[in-house]
């Protein structure tokens, strides 16, 4: 790690609370403890290219007008910002196998010719240099690197066209593949204790079927269930929770059922009562529903 790093923090994901993308950033940043950040958060949406934005940026610098200034003034100002910093780390969901349009929106804003490309007699050539990228990559179902995988190629492709070569990605990707493979597994196997340590633990516990307690968050662990906020230690077992729930006052409770049927109720189920009386070779219990209506 160097001294005096500033770095830019890109954050792509629409979702402010939950963001999986957003939580890797604010890990990666808080490690890497920078001197200097500047976070520009895309949730905040930036213009898109228009006709005018064009002209503007065609346009001879020591040319342009007023309004062809304040048409790529946004955009001077992200350039400025990629041009401070040391490190740049962009945290990105995935959006239908490729990357938000609010980041794509942010690469057309700065990758600009003669500011951070040119070209030259071997093609173009990068003006960022010497800088590092993080890209931490979120995805409910796409992998990472693979043939659907739209994203990462790009960016990796697009950062190293404005200079920026040194790109490292880390991902966590097909969250809900492998979220509903773990629900999958932890109903079938229906233990007496399963532990939810995820960014949306009650929303995945309404998926957990068969569990005999469910404990949420880093700080509920199993033995402050067993002898303290749980209702007591008494667990189905074995797989046993998928038909038996955990003992509570509820087991000793006396129930006793009470049924009134009217005589048009009735009539509408007679038959069917009868027929299973019937298949069970109860013959006086069939004969018994249908004397009332003799």
């Amino acid at each position: 790690m160097t001294d005096n790093r500033n770095i830019l923090r890109i954050d792509a994901s629409a979702r402010k609370a939950g963001s999986s993308s957003r939580a890797m950033t604010d890990a990666l940043v808080e490690r890497l403890a920078p001197d200097n950040i500047v976070i520009r958060d895309l949730a905040v949406a930036l213009p898109f290219v228009t006709e005018n934005w064009v002209g503007a940026n065609f346009t001879d610098e020591v040319e342009r007008s007023d309004a062809q200034k304040a048409e790529l003034a946004v955009s001077d100002t992200l350039v400025a910002e990629l041009f401070a910093a040391d490190i740049l780390v962009i945290g990105t969901p995935i959006y239908n196998f490729g990357i938000p349009a609010a980041l794509k929106a942010w690469i057309d804003m700065v990758a600009r010719a003669r500011k951070t490309f040119h070209y030259t007699a071997n093609g173009p050539e990068g003006l960022l240099t010497g800088k590092k990228a993080y890209i931490l990559v979120a995805s409910g179902g796409t992998a990472i690197g693979s043939e659907i995988d739209f994203a990462t190629g790009y960016l990796r492709h697009v950062l190293g066209f404005i200079g920026i070569t040194d790109v490292t990605f880390i991902a966590a990707d097909q969250q809900m593949v492998k979220g509903e493979a773990a629900v999958e597994t932890a109903n079938e196997i229906a233990s007496e204790h399963v532990e939810i340590l995820t960014k949306d633990a009650f929303s995945v516990m309404t998926k957990i079927k068969n569990a005999g307690a469910i404990f949420i968050g880093e700080y509920s662990s199993e033995p402050l269930g067993d002898y303290f906020a749980g209702p007591n230690h008494v667990l189905p077992t074995n797989g046993t929770a998928k038909f038996f729930s955990p003992l509570s006052v509820d087991a000793f409770y006396k129930r006793t059922s009470i049924i009134s049927y009217s005589r048009e109720a009735l009539a509408s189920a007679a038959e069917d009562i009868a027929e299973f009386a019937e298949a069970e070779g109860l013959t006086a219990h069939a004969k018994s529903i249908r004397v009332r209506f003799e």
